[in-house]
């Protein structure tokens, strides 16, 4: 059941849909991918933390949410049209996922930091690749305008 949402008219289930429908269709394809760095540090600092406490369930259910975003980068790669680049991030997000599996059968932290470096590194090249692509693309035209000028 979605809880009504009275300042807003409607259910708020709907106009968090909707939210995330619009932030989806806003955020450039660079900007998934900072997103996608940020929800694995966000993982691994939770394996971490769960590891320091013993918690085996929740050391799991953290890195196979980090696997899952690696899979996830990894699948989305464009090898014909990313060339190098693209076999050069397969091979890491390979090593990435290598590494985790040793973490979740060895509770190795050291390895753990070493992975969270590397994707801390990857995620500061990428957000200053999204922010300089940013800047070199102009803002759209406000809705119901034209680029365009006509005069006679």
């Amino acid at each position: 059941m979605h809880a009504y949402n009275p300042k807003g008219g409607g259910y708020t289930a709907n106009y968090s849909a909707n939210a995330y429908r619009t932030n989806s269709v806003n955020t450039s394809p660079l900007q998934l991918v900072v997103m996608c760095y940020d929800g694995m540090l966000r993982f691994i600092k939770k394996t971490r933390e769960a590891i320091e406490q013993n918690n085996i369930e929740e050391k799991v259910k953290f890195l196979n949410k980090t696997l899952a975003i690696v899979d996830e980068l990894q699948g989305s790669l464009d090898f014909n049209r990313g060339g190098e680049v693209a076999r050069n991030l397969d091979r890491v997000y390979t090593y990435f996922a290598n590494e985790l599996m040793k973490v979740g059968m060895r509770n190795d932290l050291k390895i753990l930091a070493h992975v969270e470096k590397l994707v801390g590194e990857l995620r500061g090249a990428w957000a200053k690749i999204a922010n300089d692509s940013q800047a070199a693309t102009p803002p759209p035209p406000p809705p119901g305008t034209s680029r365009f000028t006509f005069t006679g």
